[in-house]
């Protein structure tokens, strides 16, 4: 039996179609060999919902005021997010007061030791952790190292980082500090520029230059103009967009190249400073049906699980400045958001976890664990997973050279073969491994679609 979280800590892993994506996929891998049990940690779908707002319009009210944080604004923009995010942590405090303190990775290791245990098998923990998962999978290793039979982890995230690396420079530890989750994120961003002038037939953005460089700076432009001029789109006129909230939108559209055509009149329509095409472009987007649950919690669970696992606190912005300003200079172009969700809220969030994981990663588990790093991920930066691998004793790292958010985003058969050799017969890959891609990048519907009904096709 194998266990297969959620892949981001706002998602429902019982009910949302990607789950049966990445249920498919699974099989793919292993030819049927295990069944799979799922389930929504806490702060997640059905289980202690993190939702610190009444409404969806009094969530979005709060989030529109956060700025886009550049080089050229920073103290005063760093400022002005400090205290947009003291008013949404205070919104929190209010809101998860009787359940805000429960949440957190620790405790869902331990809940995944039921899991394990109540299903009367060997009392071994079978694991596929993308993303988040892969910080749950670390700190479920390093608490019970001795249950670990199987376990991959894919879009690394730093287990140092994620637990302690945002350090005041008040610590003692804080030269040891690890910054990498955004190394790679503008350099993505420069490589789908890339793609997109590839495939002409498929890019809108070619009409407006062949150099990427000059398109890096359009669109720079016009997140400053959104600054100072956000424009509303559709029906509502509260539907408006802003820089930070473009920001948003372009990262999460980095992580699924299958959606770069659509990212890419996205761009166009903001360069263009086209308020009447980008709504046309968010009007033909399909709508998926509600969830038959709550689902308030897609934006508090993400800083109701990370906050709480992390150590870092500040009673005022000077003390978290330096940090905002290295993960800034890491991604100046589309590090914004993170700075303000990471070290801006989080240093103020009003909870920490009654159990909190804060011991060492150097640890031996019973199984190696097999870790892929997608060179090309704009969220978890390939730094992470070679810092992850080196600190996990015996574990393995696959390189995968695609795009995306962890491999899932550009199947490629070699990954696809090797994690699978992994689950069956506990074999690790060859030290040094390196598999590319047999997705096409930027391709059309018809490209996606035949190559990943050959890839996800069972071996038997």
């Amino acid at each position: 039996m194998v266990n297969l979280p959620p892949s981001f800590p706002r998602k429902s892993s019982v009910i949302l179609d990607k789950a049966m994506y990445r249920l498919r996929m699974f099989h793919s891998y292993t030819a049927f060999e295990y069944d799979v049990v799922t389930w929504d940690p806490r702060g997640t779908g059905t289980t202690i919902p993190a939702v610190c707002f009444a409404t969806a319009a009094e969530r979005q009210l709060a989030l529109d005021r956060i700025p886009y944080i550049t080089e050229s604004n920073f103290e005063s923009s760093a400022r002005t997010a400090f205290g947009v995010a003291g008013s949404v942590a205070q919104a929190c405090e209010a809101a998860l007061k009787d359940t805000g303190d429960l949440l957190g990775s620790a405790y869902v290791a331990r809940d995944m030791v039921e899991i394990v245990d109540s299903l009367g098998e060997d009392g071994l923990l079978r694991y596929y952790g993308a993303s988040y998962g892969t910080a749950l999978g670390m700190i479920f290793a390093a608490m019970f190292p001795e249950k670990v039979e199987s376990m991959v982890l894919d879009g690394v995230l730093n287990p140092h980082e994620y637990v302690a690396g945002f350090l005041l420079d008040t610590d003692p530890d804080s030269s040891n500090r690890d910054y990498q989750q955004l190394a790679s994120t503008d350099a993505v961003f420069a490589g789908f520029l890339s793609a997109c002038l590839s495939r002409p037939t498929e890019c809108p953005l070619v009409a407006r230059s062949t150099s990427i460089r000059n398109l890096q700076q359009q669109f720079s432009e016009g997140l400053e103009y959104l600054q100072s001029n956000p424009f509303s789109y559709g029906p509502s006129p509260s539907a408006f967009i802003t820089a930070s909230s473009l920001e948003q939108t372009i990262i999460q559209g980095l992580y699924a190249p299958a959606g770069w055509p659509a990212l890419a009149a996205n761009i166009d329509a903001i360069i263009s400073r086209n308020a009447t095409a980008y709504a046309a472009l968010i009007a033909a987007t399909p709508t998926p049906p509600p969830p038959p649950f709550n689902d308030m919690s897609q934006q508090e669970s993400i800083p109701s699980i990370r906050c709480s696992d992390v150590t870092l606190r500040a009673t005022d912005v000077s003390q978290v400045l330096p940090i905002a300003q290295t993960l800034l200079r890491q991604s100046p172009q589309l590090g914004s958001y993170v700075l303000f969700a990471q070290p801006l809220l989080c240093s103020q969030w009003p909870f920490v976890a009654k159990e909190r994981y804060t011991g060492a990663f150097d640890v031996q588990t019973r199984k190696p664990i097999l870790f892929v790093g997608n060179v090309f991920d704009p969220i978890t930066s390939l730094d992470a997973a070679r810092n992850a691998s080196a600190t996990f004793h015996g574990s393995r790292l696959l390189v995968h050279e695609g795009y995306g958010h962890t491999s899932e985003m550009q199947l490629s058969k070699c990954t696809i073969d090797a994690v699978g050799e992994y689950f069956v017969s506990g074999k690790l890959p060859a030290e040094g491994t390196v598999c590319r891609p047999d997705v096409p990048i930027f391709a059309t519907t018809e490209e996606l679609v035949a190559s990943q009904r050959e890839l996800l096709r069972p071996s038997s």
